[in-house]
């Protein structure tokens, strides 16, 4: 049974180690409205085109007969991360590599699934850990997290009577749909079948749909029949640009419909994401597994998608996040003390940077804060829990490989980094070890 506990334990913090890629300490400059936009955008296309091919061929398994059982073969680039029930960030999920090659594909990945985590069928012993990528409204608040605080952990909770950081994009529809509805987009815009309401509720939502703008999403959460069964339906989508004339709404998704939106073959896989005329393009060994392309007012509202927006778009500066850690003692005995705690930005995850004396690199770790359940897998519930407070005691079992010789002298460095990519040192001293 300690034995058991123990490993219960160990799956409460999820903690990567990094290599290579560890966040430089570079602070950013508080952004306008205007530019949240872009900053949200871009991190959102940053998770659909980043390109990473396994070195073995893994499984990842999923309850839902929905959301199929999906095999990544070794040797095949995937263009963005992999759809998972997770709410994991790119910059993790490319700590979860050990290299680039010469194309800018990540490969050679570290050990994805910690054996409590492995598949229960033989054939699939190798399965990619739930934790490693995301799904629509893990990728939505990813994006979203770099200019605002959400705290949303699925389409259900993305309705702004939730709180949790999204609003309506203004005050129009007060009298037509339910504003505090808290989970169904449905429910919210009610019963349809009196033509002179449904006339009415078609025309707000036409008019929200003309407003939206870069940067705005839509969701639709309700109710839907499955092979007999009913279950709840529910699928977010960024919004990247509206044609009004013609009614449509080009759009950027992680799953969701639209399976083969401009993924047109062009033999080769040469993308220049830099352009987003270029779209997303698949060819030669490639697999695009985001969907890109446009959806009609008509369609969007007849699945019951409602426009949300962030208020922070609209504000004149968006100041950075804010951490502080409750314990500045410095010295060997503080190397892993006190609790990291963010008042403004979800915070990501904390790098501790070990140097010798003369200034060169001894080592370095970097942990993430996402918290997670053991029955999280094997009844798919995902429990994204935005932690926003950090135990450095956590850091001790990585501190005491980094091979520090007793009498030597160090210099260590605590960093913070915020989900708005902003880096925080919290601490930075020399210490006798």
């Amino acid at each position: 049974m300690k034995i058991k506990r123990f490993l219960i334990a160990a799956l409460c913090v999820t903690l990567i180690i990094t290599g290579s890629f560890s966040s430089a300490a570079a602070d950013t400059p508080a952004v306008t409205g205007a530019q949240a936009r872009e900053k949200v955008w871009n991190m959102m296309w940053r998770m659909a085109t980043v390109k990473w091919s396994p070195s073995t061929t893994v499984y990842y398994e999923h309850q839902s007969e929905q959301i199929a059982g999906k095999t990544y073969s070794a040797g095949t680039v995937y263009v963005g991360m992999p759809y998972t029930q997770s709410s994991k960030s790119i910059d993790l999920f490319i700590r979860s590599f050990n290299d680039f090659d010469n194309d800018g594909v990540l490969d050679q990945f570290k050990p994805w699934v910690p054996v409590q985590y492995t598949s229960l069928s033989s054939e699939n012993i190798d399965t990619i850990d739930i934790l490693m990528g995301n799904d629509c409204s893990g990728a939505v608040y990813w994006a979203m997290a770099t200019v605002a605080d959400v705290t949303f952990r699925g389409t259900r909770m993305m309705m702004p009577a939730k709180g949790t950081g999204l609003a309506f994009l203004d005050d129009s529809g007060n009298n037509l749909i339910d504003v505090d509805e808290p989970d169904y987009s449905r429910t919210a815009i009610g019963d349809l079948s009196d033509p002179a309401r449904e006339s009415a509720v078609r025309a707000l939502m036409y008019n929200w749909y003309d407003s939206m703008q870069k940067g705005d999403v839509v969701v639709a959460n309700h109710e839907k029949w499955f092979k007999g069964a009913k279950y709840v339906y529910g699928h977010t989508m960024m919004v990247e640009s509206v044609d009004p004339v013609n009614q449509k709404v080009t759009i950027l998704q992680h799953g969701g419909p639209g399976a083969e939106w401009k993924k047109l073959s062009n033999g080769d896989f040469d993308l220049d994401y830099s352009n987003k005329n270029n779209e997303l393009k698949m060819g030669g060994d490639g697999t695009v597994l985001w969907n890109y392309g446009e959806m009609s007012y008509e369609d969007l509202f007849e699945l019951y998608y409602v426009p949300l927006t962030l208020p922070e778009y609209s504000m004149s500066e968006i100041s950075e996040g804010q951490v502080s850690i409750d314990n500045k003692n410095t010295g060997k005995l503080y190397l892993a003390s006190g609790i990291v705690t963010a008042t403004k930005g979800r915070l990501a995850s904390l790098t501790v940077e070990i140097k010798n004396e003369d200034g060169t690199l001894l080592d370095s770790v970097t942990l993430d804060t996402a918290v997670y359940r053991w029955r999280m897998y094997r009844d798919a519930q995902t429990q994204r829990i935005v932690e926003n407070t950090f135990d450095m005691t956590t850091f001790g079992p990585y501190l005491l490989k980094m091979g520090m010789k007793a009498g030597e002298t160090y210099r260590y460095k605590l960093t913070a980094h915020l989900a708005d990519e902003t880096d925080h040192v919290l601490k930075e001293f020399m210490f006798v070890y």
